[in-house]
């Protein structure tokens, strides 16, 4: 018997009981996902190092890897960090590698190395790399690290050993003495009822001035000028 080379005339009368081919065991894998930058935030991209390839630098925003302001475009600054942070100011993604990137200052006291040697004056608030007070401006003061240590008033840990110009101290404010005069309503009542002010304190203050009125106040608290402050 020769095989059909046609269709049957007619159809199955019955579907067939299982599928040609068994389903596959497992699912597809999916494909590898890819970070995606959010709203006005780059992708954080390695672009290069130590100024190679020259075509790239400066750099833009969020690319790296930097070492200074010099080496990131415009006016942006090179932010500077260590393995424990992955993320960075105004980026998308995560870096786990000692990268620094060029970032848009949009904090005032993010710290920002500028460089070193720069003489007085040269330094503004969380700024260095400064070595003493006089190269910070006004009276902000140069703070020595020998590490990461943190920086009073600043965000950010910088660069390591780097010294930065951060705000002065707080100083404690002495309260000034109360003035030298009397007090107008303070009054003693004398054995007859009449009322007596610091001026009777002041013609016998030897005997007046432990005189005691309302509110258990003396003549020596409420009268000073009368009673020789």
């Amino acid at each position: 018997m020769q095989p059909t080379t046609g269709p049957s005339p007619s159809p199955s009368q019955s579907p067939s009981k299982a599928p040609s081919h068994p389903p596959s065991g497992s699912p597809t894998p999916s494909p590898t996902s890819s970070p995606i930058p959010t709203l006005n935030q780059p992708l954080l991209q390695e672009i290069g190092n130590d100024g190679d390839p020259s075509d790239s630098y400066p750099l833009k925003r969020c690319q790296a890897d930097c070492d200074s302001n010099d080496e990131c475009a415009g006016d942006l600054i090179c932010f500077e960090r260590t393995g424990d942070i992955l993320t960075v100011p105004g980026c998308s993604g995560e870096d786990t590698y000692n990268n620094d990137y060029c970032i848009v200052k949009s904090v005032p006291n993010l710290l920002n190395r500028i460089g070193n040697g720069f003489g007085k004056d040269a330094f503004g608030l969380c700024e260095g790399d400064c070595d003493e007070d006089t190269d910070c401006k006004g009276n902000l003061i140069c703070q020595q690290r020998d590490d990461l240590e943190p920086i009073v008033g600043c965000i950010g840990e910088g660069r390591s050993t780097t010294d930065y110009c951060r705000p002065p101290d707080a100083t404690t404010t002495t309260q000034a003495p109360p003035p030298c005069t009397n007090d107008d309503n303070w009054i003693f009542i004398n054995r007859r009822g009449f009322e007596k002010n610091c001026d009777w304190v002041g013609n016998k203050p030897s005997k007046r001035c432990t005189k005691v009125g309302p509110n258990d106040v003396d003549a020596y608290t409420a009268c000073p000028e009368s009673c020789g402050c």
